[in-house]
C-alpha cells in the first residue's frame, strides 16, 4: 500500500492490489505495469482504504506505511483479519528513505534495495567528493508556497535528508525544527537574505503553481540569490525511495557544478 505498491513495480513485482501510487515515484516500466493493478483506495490515511477490495483479491500478505505519531493499531489489526500484515511507521520525511528500504526487505526485495541503497550512497559519496566545497560554505534551502506563506523544508524533509546526506550547510532557523518544515510569512522572507542556493519544485519542466506567486513577490525576487540565479527547479523535491533520491542527485551536481564555477 501506499509507497510499497511504488516499491513492488518499480522492482518488476506486480502486487494483487495496491492504493494509489505518486506516478513521480514510478519508472516508466513501472507505470506500465500499474496500469494492470487494482486500487484498494487512495490511500492508508484518513479512512481512505477499501476493505471489501483487499478481502476480495486475497492477498498474502498485506505491507504498508504509517505516519508517526498516531495510532495505527486499529488499521492494523482490521487488515490482519484478511491476511498477515506488516505496517511499517515512518517518523518524520527524513526518515523515508530508510523505511522504504525495510519495506522492499519486507517484501522479499532486499538485494535489489540493497543495490539501489548502495548506488545512493556511493553517488553521494562522489558529490561530495566533487563539490564539497561548495556545500560546505554555501547555505541551501528547499524551499515551496502555500497560502502566502513559504515553506522552508528542514533537514528532518525529504529534500532536507538527501541534502543532509550530501553534507550540506543548512540555515541556521531550520537546524533544531522538528518538523518537515518551517513557515515564512511574506513579511518573514528577509531571514532568507543570508542563503546561497535555493531549491523549488517544478511540475512538468515549470515552476510549481504556487511557487509562481511568490516568484512574483518584490521582497523574493529581492533576496540575493534570486537575483544571482542561484535557484534551481527539482522534479524530485519529495523523495521517498533511493530511487527517486538518486533522480534529485541527478537534478543538483549541475547547480553545484554552476555556483562552483561562479565562485572562481
Amino acid at each position: 500500500m501506499d509507497t510499497a505498491g511504488a516499491i513492488a513495480l518499480n522492482y518488476g513485482v506486480k502486487p494483487v492490489g495496491m492504493t494509489a501510487p505518486d506516478a513521480n515515484a514510478l519508472t516508466p516500466a513501472a507505470r506500465m505495469l500499474a496500469e494492470h493493478v487494482p486500487l484498494v483506495g487512495q490511500s492508508t490515511f484518513d479512512g481512505q482504504l477499501r476493505y471489501e477490495r483487499i478481502l476480495v483479491l486475497q492477498p498474502d500478505v498485506i505491507v504498508g506505511m504509517v505516519r508517526g505519531g498516531t495510532d495505527y493499531s486499529a488499521l492494523h489489526d482490521r487488515l490482519a483479519r484478511i491476511a498477515p500484515t506488516v505496517l511499517l511507521r515512518a517518523d518524520g520525511a527524513g526518515t523515508l528513505l530508510d523505511v522504504t528500504f525495510r519495506l522492499a526487505v519486507a517484501m522479499g526485495l532486499g538485494m535489489p534495495a540493497q543495490a539501489e541503497r548502495a548506488r545512493y550512497e556511493q553517488r553521494c559519496m562522489e558529490i561530495r567528493a566533487r563539490w564539497g566545497d561548495v556545500l560546505t560554505t554555501t547555505t541551501f534551502a528547499a524551499i515551496s508556497s502555500q497560502d502566502r506563506q513559504i515553506v522552508v523544508y528542514t533537514p528532518n524533509s525529504w529534500a532536507g535528508r538527501v541534502l543532509q546526506d550530501l553534507g550540506a550547510r543548512f540555515a541556521d532557523f531550520t537546524q533544531n525544527a522538528d518538523r518537515n518544515g518551517v513557515f515564512l510569512s511574506y513579511e518573514e522572507m528577509g531571514v532568507l537574505r543570508d542563503v546561497g542556493a535555493l531549491l523549488y519544485p517544478l511540475v512538468k519542466g515549470r515552476p510549481a503553481p504556487e511557487m509562481a506567486d511568490l516568484m512574483q513577490v518584490a521582497g523574493f525576487r529581492d533576496l540575493p540569490s534570486v537575483r544571482v540565479g542561484n535557484m534551481v527547479g527539482i522534479t524530485d523535491m519529495w523523495p521517498e525511495t533511493h530511487l527517486t533520491a538518486l533522480r534529485l542527485l541527478d537534478e543538483i551536481e549541475p547547480f553545484l557544478k554552476t555556483i562552483g564555477e561562479s565562485k572562481r
